[in-house]
């Protein structure tokens, strides 16, 4: 193993996401040797300084909030400063994906804030798309320290076999002859389900099915989903969905539908373009660079009726043309090109 060539990514796996095993190993076939296990301590960053030249960041909020939130976060937030500068005073290149500007969820958002204005300046940053970049250009000292490096595919990374649209509702309950939407993905507050069901039932359209299918995140989304119990024409599959039965969702659908109140980017909707499928998408963050494609309709997700317009829309586009550019996209993000450009950030 070169001395300083490897790099510790914090984390090198995600439970439900393949995104860091489909980078890190396209990494490792380029050369560069990833250390899976890293810790990411004063005793480890001392210990293995020789070894490691680059830590990559994804998510950091659970590094830097306290449980308990309040102060308790502030004093949490002091000690990951001081292992991020300790790790710049033993050389180490810092990298962080900003995958999300801020989280979700917060137990302190003055923390947050403080929390990425001190990473966007302290390491190298990677976005998935030029809103992103933008997002934070004029909080950045240095902007040549801002790399734009797009989200990979998951083609052929779930299970993939040649079902046809009609086995694949079949399956699921769903007339063959319908027009399906899918809202697919955790059902979480602000992905817009409970909007996405209130919308899709007021519209009343003709042989139309709404699939959701998905684990609820928490007690609160549990309550919502209740809520949508007994919507006609409303089919919900509120679990989490195993690899091998991602593709029975994805192909019983004509047109995936991401309601987000609040994104930047997002690996679901990477995932319908994977499956070839368009989608219909609010007018934020990195949602806007697939305006014109051909593979999306996008809507303001600030208008009441947008939405619903938007589905209403969706049912009158070619639909074959539509999933032909929803796969092209997803084919061009192709995971060896991107962990190339990858390791051009980290200087190894």
């Amino acid at each position: 193993m070169g001395i300083r060539r490897a790099v510790a990514p914090f984390p090198a796996q995600l439970e439900a996401n393949p995104y860091c095993e489909l980078l890190y190993t396209q990494i490792e076939a380029l050369g560069i040797p990833v250390i899976k296990e890293a810790g990411f301590t004063c005793r480890w960053l001392i210990q293995n300084r020789r070894q490691v030249k680059v830590l990559h960041f994804h998510w950091i909020a659970h590094r830097y909030q306290h449980w308990r939130g309040g102060i308790f976060s502030f004093f949490t937030l002091f000690g990951f400063t001081g292992r991020i500068l300790l790790a710049l005073l033993l050389r180490y290149r810092i990298v962080w994906t900003m995958h999300n500007y801020l989280p979700h969820e917060s137990s302190n958002r003055i923390v947050d804030y403080i929390a990425r204005l001190l990473i966007i300046n302290l390491a190298r940053v990677i976005v998935h798309c030029g809103p992103a970049r933008d997002l934070i250009a004029n909080k950045v000292i240095n902007k040549k320290r801002i790399s734009i490096i797009p989200h990979g595919n998951y083609i052929s990374v779930y299970q993939d076999d040649d079902i046809k649209k009609s086995e694949a509702r079949e399956r699921l309950g769903l007339p063959s002859e319908a027009k399906v939407f899918l809202g697919f993905g955790l059902v979480r507050g602000y992905k817009g389900t409970e909007r996405l069901v209130r919308d899709f039932t007021r519209l009343n359209l003709s042989n139309t099915h709404l699939l959701i299918a998905g684990q609820p995140y928490e007690s609160a989304e549990e309550e919502m989903v209740e809520k949508l119990k007994g919507s006609p024409n409303v089919h919900l599959h509120l679990r989490f969905i195993p690899d091998e039965e991602v593709q029975y969702f994805f192909k019983a659908a004509d047109v995936a539908v991401f309601p987000f109140e609040q994104v930047l980017t997002s690996g679901s909707v990477i995932l319908a373009l994977s499956y070839a499928r368009p989608v219909v998408v609010p007018r934020l963050g990195c949602m806007t660079e697939l305006e014109g494609s051909g593979a999306a309709i996008l809507y303001d997700n600030k208008d009441p009726e947008g939405l619903s317009r938007a589905l209403k829309q969706s049912l009158q586009i070619d639909l074959d043309l539509a999933s032909k550019a929803a796969f092209r996209l997803a084919n061009d993000l192709d995971w060896r090109k991107i962990a190339q450009r990858h390791i051009e950030v980290y200087g190894v």
